[in-house]
């Protein structure tokens, strides 16, 4: 079964129309989820020395690989039922 394209997809912390990755929206909640203290903490002594804003870029672009990934494996996984 297709999904509704006309309604936002919410995955990943971000907001979605389900047409193209330049669509994807950061939900206003996302830095909740992953707070940048958080994201210190994951880097280790990979973050000493990042700004705030270096670390927000690094939690950013981890949330849409991820995004990314959870789409391709669903597509892959849709790909095979059909």
């Amino acid at each position: 079964m297709a999904r509704d394209r006309s309604a936002p997809s919410r995955r990943a912390g971000y907001v979605t129309d389900g047409s193209t990755m330049d669509d994807l929206v950061e939900r206003n909640d996302a830095r909740d989820l992953l707070p940048i203290q958080r994201c210190r903490l994951l880097l280790g002594d990979e973050a000493i020395g990042l700004t705030d804003d270096d670390i927000d870029a690094i939690r950013r672009h981890a949330q849409a690989m991820a995004h990314t990934l959870v789409e391709v494996f669903l597509h892959q996984q849709h790909a095979e039922r059909e």
